[in-house]
């Protein structure tokens, strides 16, 4: 897990960049020595304080949201099901799923359709590879339970079916238990 400083540092990055943040710092420090306190401020002052002072609460807000964000950890979707090549024997179907760092190669997963509050188990799989873009791809094999009229609109991309699906990196023992 990130610590927040790394958050706050790449929220400077993303929202300013060095070369303003840089020439932000120096001329608010080199204001703060300069000038004297008996000096009467002028309006540009109280306008370029006033820039900096939100620059320094953008950054704090974006840094906290991603921090935020990144904790959430809910459970990826599925963008869309391929036809899997030869080489995967065994494979029914390939899920091309959003990226999670809840997921690591050759892991087991399982996929669930959302029915109304209930859950069910449509297949059983593993993560086959992580794309260099971070998308899953997902190798699943159907069970003897999930139906003709699921697996054609999973197989057809069907999209209010895709959002129904829940993929779950874990599975339940009575799925992969050996007869």
């Amino acid at each position: 897990m990130r610590s927040f400083p790394k958050h706050l540092y790449d929220s400077f990055i993303r929202v300013n960049g060095w070369l303003v943040g840089l020439v932000g710092l120096i001329f608010s420090v080199g204001s703060f020595f300069f000038i004297k306190p008996d000096t009467t401020v002028a309006i540009g002052w109280l306008i370029s304080t006033v820039i900096v002072a939100i620059l320094v609460l953008v950054v704090a807000m974006d840094a906290a949201y991603v921090a935020w964000r990144s904790l959430k950890r809910g459970l990826p979707d599925v963008r869309r099901s391929l036809a899997p090549p030869a080489a995967y024997d065994g494979i029914d179907l390939l899920l091309l799923v959003d990226p999670s760092d809840l997921f690591a190669v050759d892991a087991m997963i399982a996929v669930y359709v959302n029915e109304d509050d209930y859950e069910r188990l449509l297949a059983v799989g593993r993560v086959l590879t992580i794309q260099t873009n971070g998308f899953l791809q997902v190798g699943i094999k159907a069970t003897a339970d999930a139906g003709d009229d699921s697996l054609s609109k999973l197989r057809s991309n069907d999209a209010s079916f895709l959002r129904k699906l829940l993929v779950k990196p874990s599975v339940p023992s009575y799925a992969i238990q050996e007869k």
